[in-house]
């Protein structure tokens, strides 16, 4: 393997999404990762989409995804031998990751091992942590999502609070992870020493909440998101599909572009935007956001979908995931890795 992370070897001993992803990421990087399964398989292979009939061992989408590129060796937990064929394999890797302290039932845990084996890494990924009140407290990519405040700040105003899809937890916790990760993994080239990683899902997710949101649930103000923003922040129709505007004032990291709001309105539409003065600064917006059911205030039909991307204002179509592999400037900078044994995506950094 080439890459940042060439010569570091990794037992991934995780199930479910949030340990593939993390090992994902590392392997991308050029790790050298093995996954060690039960006799039945991991259980993201019996997730949909996937053809697994509990018989055979071919695996769906996900499982490709999150696995390609990795070794991987059948081992059954419950076997008497288990505990001695671990406490053998361990001190040949750099990294150890596990999920909801899978390892202690078994008498494994960073303390016992770390004594034998003081370079170990080892990351225990877990909903809440492995110390605090809610230590022994299983968790969910809902549970999470609603716990962190995510949930609090989705939705339609006059609607209950919404889960985002996708397991957004799972992969958060991911991210982080393998950051976490490579972070001690630097730490041990310069120092040697080891590092016992305590990673909390629900603490991940909760550092990506936004800072208004945080803030307004500090003062008991209802949430900016689910009241409404004062200008376009949606998802709406177009003559061919769906096209999600995003209008800010000004410009993240475009100072130069004074009234983003006029300007995109026009951008995406045949006719300028009407009282373009009214919507050139924030605050002196319309107070309701505009919902799927709603068209953006002009008077001209919505146009393509094709026609939203600019280079000045952030609009965009909305794809699906197998258009987007496709497009333009994914097929160019993101085009798939035909070295792994799954023609999936590469990783989203060079």
């Amino acid at each position: 393997m080439t890459g940042p992370l060439a010569g570091l070897r990794v037992l991934d001993l995780s199930a479910g999404i949030a340990g593939g992803y993390c090992t994902k990421m590392l392997s991308d990087s050029g790790a050298e990762v093995v996954k060690i399964e039960p006799p039945h398989g991991d259980p993201a292979r019996t997730w949909d989409p996937s053809p697994y009939d509990g018989t055979t061992r071919t695996a769906g989408m996900l499982f490709h995804y999150l696995h390609a590129g990795k070794k991987s060796v059948v081992l059954d937990h419950e076997a008497s031998e288990f505990r001695s064929i671990l406490e053998g394999l361990i001190p040949r890797y750099d990294v150890v990751v596990e999920s909801d302290k899978g390892l202690a039932g078994h008498g494994l845990n960073y303390a016992a091992v770390a004594a034998e084996s003081p370079p170990l890494i080892w990351l225990s990924l877990t909903a809440f942590g492995t110390t605090g009140p809610y230590q022994d407290y299983l968790g969910s990519d809902l549970v999470i999502q609603a716990m962190s405040g995510w949930m609090y700040d989705g939705g339609a105003p006059d609607r209950e609070p919404l889960q985002t899809g996708g397991s957004m937890s799972e992969y958060i916790t991911g991210v982080c992870a393998a950051l976490a990760v490579s972070a001690a993994w630097t730490h041990r080239q310069n120092s040697g020493e080891g590092q016992f990683i305590d990673l909390s899902s629900l603490e991940a997710v909760h550092s990506t909440t936004g800072y208004a949101p945080l803030a307004r649930s500090f003062s008991g103000e209802r949430s900016a998101y689910r009241a409404g923003q004062g200008y376009p922040f949606a998802v709406v129709p177009c003559q061919d599909g769906w096209v999600g505007v995003n209008v800010l004032t000004p410009l993240i990291g475009r100072p130069s572009v004074p009234s983003c709001g006029a300007q995109s309105c026009s951008t995406i539409r045949d006719s300028p935007l009407p009282d373009s003065a009214r919507w050139s600064r924030q605050r002196s917006r319309p107070s309701s956001r505009i919902g799927p059911n709603s068209t953006l205030p002009t008077n001209s039909s919505p146009p393509t979908s094709g026609a939203c991307p600019s280079r000045s204002c952030p609009a965009s179509q909305k794809l699906s995931s197998s258009l987007n592999i496709v497009n333009a400037d994914s097929s160019q900078r993101c085009e798939s890795n035909q070295e792994r044994s799954f023609d999936g995506p590469r990783a989203p950094f060079r």
